[in-house]
This record gives structure tokens, C-alpha cells and sequence, in this order.
């Protein structure tokens, strides 16, 4: 009750909820309603525009993307020629991603004509400019995480050749809202990838479960982004780039990094 509460304070001191948002989350409820307690919401998405933003990312990985309501907040703070690349491995999830992509202009569809709906995010903050894209992947996230590290390898093999440059393929924010049974073997995959920038923001959601740690998946998180920052492969510029592990005190928890 007290979290909800603080949920609705929060709410009533922000704008309003992008019109297209409100539709997604009404849209995910009747399709899935079982399911649609896992949208992130306006408070949280809020929250991860403002740490996009003041982390100046330009390319931001989001780990599970469900239907897309926190891929529009994270678009929405990225740069005009950045980037999300956002996996998912829900086919009935990721369609209905996409149909609000295309809408809000963020996404290419075969029909697209470059209309785009000004009530999303990323108009809210850009006006009806959308060059800032989201790259929608399929599948396992592993598997997605492997074939973005070759990819980075190829670059780094042809550079000077490639069409994007190996820097711009390396993300400067990543969200893990995914599996959470996975939370922390996508920590030490991406880690081992060479995709993170130095001073990369690393934020996970779900830490806590009404109030408590999920002590078998994600109690060792904040260890391990603490442990990652005192890295001795650091210098001690990139070390001091990193922030503390600190989770949030509403809500399911947030932990960054």
C-alpha cells in the first residue's frame, strides 16, 4: 500500500503519460492480462529516460523487451542518430512491440510513409523528429548478445571499412529486464563481449520482490557490479566513470552500475 501510494504521489507530480503509452499498457492488458503487471510504467520510464540521458549513451541494449513500453522511454532520451537495440524472445510480445514502433515512428514497417504518432515519448521530448531507431531483435538473449559481440568483431576487423565504426557499435547503457534466472550470466556474458563502453551504466531491474532480494538470482548483483568497478583492468579515469551499486527503495527494485 505505501509503495503504491508513493507510485501515485510520483505520478501526480509528473506530466502526463504520453497518449501512446497509455494505449500500449491498455493494449498489453487486453491481449495479455495476465501479464500486463510486468509494463514498467510512467514513474520507472521516466527514471530511465532521465539515466540515459544524463549517462549520454548513444547506443543503449534493453535485455527483454515485452511489448516495448520501456524501449519508447529509453528511445526517447537517445541522441537524433542513436540507437536501441532491445531483445526479446516472445513472438506475441515483440509483434505487439513492434506495431507501437511503427506507430511512434521508431521502427521501419514495409508501408512506411514516414508518419509517425506525435503522442510518444520520443515526441514528447523531440518534437515529431525520430532519427533515433529501435533495433528489434528475435530469440534467446545469449544467443542475440553472441551475434552483437561478432558483429562487433567484424567491425574491429575491417575498421576503416565497415559501414558503422566499431565505437558506435559498443552501447553505453544497458537495461536487463529479462529472465531473471539469467540476470546475472548476462552480467558476466556482456562483460566478457568487449560491447561495453568504458563507464558503461549497467541497470537491472526486479532486484527486490515486495521489499526482498531474489536471493538465488539477483541478491549477488550489486557484488557484481561493485566487483566490475573495481575491476583491476580499469584505469582509475574508468573506474572512477563507474558508479556505485545502489538499489532503488520502491517498487520491485532497480539496481545500477
Amino acid at each position: 500500500a505505501a509503495a503504491d501510494a508513493a507510485a501515485a504521489r510520483a505520478a501526480a507530480l509528473c506530466s502526463a503519460e504520453p497518449s501512446i503509452l497509455a494505449e500500449l499498457r491498455a493494449a498489453t492488458l487486453e491481449a495479455m492480462p495476465a501479464a500486463a503487471h510486468m509494463v514498467s510504467g510512467p514513474s520507472q520510464g521516466r527514471l530511465l529516460a532521465l539515466l540515459v540521458k544524463l549517462s549520454g549513451a548513444s547506443r543503449v541494449l534493453e535485455i527483454g523487451c515485452f511489448v516495448g513500453y520501456a524501449s519508447h522511454w529509453l528511445t526517447s532520451a537517445l541522441p537524433h542518430n542513436g540507437e536501441l537495440v532491445t531483445l526479446e524472445r516472445d513472438v506475441r510480445c515483440a509483434e505487439l512491440a513492434r506495431s507501437f514502433f511503427v506507430r511512434a515512428g521508431l521502427i521501419a514497417s514495409p508501408s512506411d510513409t514516414g508518419s509517425a504518432d506525435t503522442g510518444s515519448a520520443d515526441a514528447e521530448s523531440a518534437g515529431t523528429r525520430r532519427v533515433a531507431r529501435i533495433d528489434l531483435r528475435m530469440g534467446q538473449a545469449t544467443d542475440s548478445i553472441a551475434t552483437l559481440a561478432a558483429e562487433l568483431a567484424a567491425a574491429l576487423a575491417t575498421e576503416g571499412q565497415a559501414a558503422k565504426p566499431a565505437k558506435e557499435q559498443r552501447f553505453g547503457l544497458v537495461f536487463i529486464d529479462g529472465d531473471k534466472r539469467q540476470c546475472l550470466p548476462y552480467l558476466r556474458q556482456l562483460q566478457a563481449s568487449g560491447l561495453l563502453l568504458s563507464g558503461c551504466l549497467i541497470i537491472v531491474d526486479n532486484v527486490l520482490f515486495r521489499g526482498q532480494a531474489i536471493a538465488q538470482h539477483t541478491a549477488p548483483l550489486p557484488a557484481a557490479l561493485n566487483q566490475r568497478r573495481n575491476n583491476p583492468d580499469f584505469t582509475t579515469a574508468q573506474r572512477n566513470n563507474l558508479s556505485k551499486a545502489a538499489p532503488s527503495v520502491a517498487g520491485n527494485g532497480m539496481v545500477a552500475g
